[in-house]
This record gives C-alpha cells, sequence and structure tokens, in this order.
C-alpha cells in the first residue's frame, strides 16, 4: 500500500519561484523514484496557487494541481446534532444541532497559523503519512518545537523536508532489505 505524501503549497511554488538549491532539487528527483509514495494535496493548495500574482505561473501551477491526486476535503466545521448531551444549552433549537470546528483542526489551531492548520488537517484527515514541505518558518521550526503535542494530535503524520524523508525512505529501505549495516 503506498505512503501518501502530502505536498504542501511551497513545494509547487518551487518550480518558479524561487532558486532551489541543489540539494532540495535532487531530493525532490530522488522521491519520485520511490513506486510506493503517493503524492497528494487539498483544494487549499490550489486556493493559495490562484493568488499567485503571476498569470503565467498561476497558469502552470494550476496543470500541475491538476495532474496530482487530491484528497477528499474534510470539513473545518462539523454539525452536531442536538441531542439531549450533545449541545450546549440555548446553543440549538431542539431538532436542529449546532456547527462546531473539528477538534483536529481546533488543536492545530493552537499550533499553526491558520492557513498551515487548514493544509495539516487535510493531511492529518486524508491519511497522509509524511506533510512535505520546505517552510521552515512557519511550520518546520513549529513542528519541532511541539511535537509531543501534535503526537497527539495527529500521530501518523510527520513533518519533513525533501532531504528528510529521501534519508528516511532509505533507511526504512535498508531496514526492509537488511542492509541497515548494525550486524
Amino acid at each position: 500500500m503506498p505512503q501518501r505524501v502530502y505536498i504542501d503549497t511551497c513545494i509547487l511554488r518551487l518550480v518558479f519561484d524561487e532558486p532551489i538549491p541543489r540539494e532540495v532539487a535532487g531530493a525532490v528527483g530522488a522521491l519520485c523514484d520511490f513506486d510506493d509514495l503517493e503524492f497528494v494535496t487539498s483544494r487549499k493548495t490550489l486556493q493559495e496557487l490562484l493568488n499567485h500574482p503571476d498569470q503565467v505561473k498561476r497558469s502552470l501551477l494550476k496543470l500541475i494541481y491538476r495532474v496530482m491526486s487530491k484528497l477528499p476535503e474534510a470539513n473545518l466545521v462539523d454539525f452536531v446534532p442536538a441531542f439531549y448531551g450533545a449541545v450546549m444549552f440555548g446553543e440549538a433549537t431542539y431538532g436542529g444541532g449546532a456547527h462546531r470546528p473539528d477538534p483536529i483542526f481546533t488543536k492545530l489551531r493552537e499550533v499553526f497559523k491558520k492557513d498551515d492548520a487548514e493544509h495539516i488537517f487535510q493531511a492529518a484527515k486524508g491519511q497522509c503519512r509524511f506533510f512535505l514541505t520546505v517552510d521552515s518558518r512557519t511550520i518546520l521550526k513549529k513542528a519541532r518545537r511541539c511535537t509531543e503535542q501534535l503526537q497527539k494530535i495527529c500521530p501518523e503524520l510527520q513533518f519533513v523536508t525533501p532531504t528528510e524523508l529521501v534519508a528516511i525512505l532509505r533507511h526504512n529501505t535498508q531496514k526492509a532489505d537488511g542492509t541497515d549495516g548494525d550486524t
């Protein structure tokens, strides 16, 4: 079964917007050689790509988005039926209900800014194993600083750069092949 890798918007924008360090470009190329990876993203990525200031680049980024696998969009807000004990008194009419933010999204908002939390929420709900990003300032540093908290919120999700993911996958492949070097 393939491992899902959520592609953050900044990875797609690398193609057009920034000089890509050789190491990162090489790692992205190496990731494409792993057959057991499924690269996915969400509608949130499309929303961000459509804000690109350059119309030509925006069109090409839309094409890249279209050929990627998309996760079914998970709702940030859930509808809770108004059963006795399910909602607070006065929150909803009898027979109605109330809208509440998903608890996972609410907890992610305690760590990340809203846009980043939405990406991470979609990755967690989409059963992704890895969250691939080069956004060290607003995602990776916070993820590393709040590792224990994130293990409780989305325990299956690892936050990685392309080079880190290649190292993890190569290590796992060596262990599976019995060539780990520990013997």
